[in-house]
């Protein structure tokens, strides 16, 4: 589940899914200077860093594997309203917006629920 900017709790469930990580690995993975970007099909898109993609023991507690899901709560991508979606898997289970900040950085504050971008079309990895 995640956090939204009202501090309220959305998503909660099952995810099935890739890790991202695995995706950048079948196109020659990051550097610690590269950023990853995820677009959806409407054109919103969130940065993620090296430590996103790649998260450090530190970084795995707060924020946990971040995947690529095609299923919810066993509802595949075609019956799925949120199409593939990023989503962050901490070991609690909650995505808050303190985690998110933490592990952000961009230095801006934001809410867990922007991270986790819906609608994914595009993943690009940008050289850094």
């Amino acid at each position: 589940s995640f956090q939204n900017q009202y501090d309220n709790w959305r998503g909660h469930g099952t995810y099935t899914g890739i890790a991202i990580s695995e995706l950048v690995e079948l196109v020659g993975g990051m550097t610690i200077n590269d950023t990853l970007i995820i677009r959806s099909f409407d054109g919103c898109a969130q940065e993620f860093s090296y430590s996103n993609v790649y998260p450090n023991a530190t970084w795995t507690e707060i924020q946990g594997p971040m995947i690529l899901a095609y299923a919810y709560n066993d509802t595949s991508v075609l019956d799925w309203a949120d199409g593939m979606r990023l989503v962050m898997i901490p070991s609690d289970g909650a995505y808050s917006n303190t985690d998110a900040n933490q592990t952000s950085e961009s230095g801006d504050l934001i809410s867990a629920g922007t991270r986790w971008v819906r609608f994914v079309s595009i993943i690009e990895v940008i050289s850094g």
